[in-house]
């Protein structure tokens, strides 16, 4: 098998520069942990939004399921 043309078309390219904004800005979270934390919101958001969902509501139904006690076994489900 060989490959002649090979065409890569990404609709996600437009939402690689916010999510390098927001990585840079992580730089100043005021510690190692803060800056792995943020860094680790601002990628689920982006998931989100590349998901066509919105992330204000994701979020805001993902901390009320885990606030009143979602199972820990069942958290894959809660991702965007």
């Amino acid at each position: 098998m060989r490959l002649v043309k090979a065409h890569i078309r990404t609709s996600s390219s437009g939402a690689i520069r916010p999510q390098t904004v927001t990585r840079k800005n992580a730089l100043f979270a005021g510690s190692h942990g803060g800056g792995r934390t943020w860094a680790t919101i601002a990628t689920l958001l982006q998931t989100a939004k590349m998901n066509d969902v919105d992330p204000h509501a994701w979020l805001t139904q993902t901390l009320d399921r885990i606030a009143q006690g979602w199972p820990i076994t069942q958290i894959d489900a809660l991702m965007p």
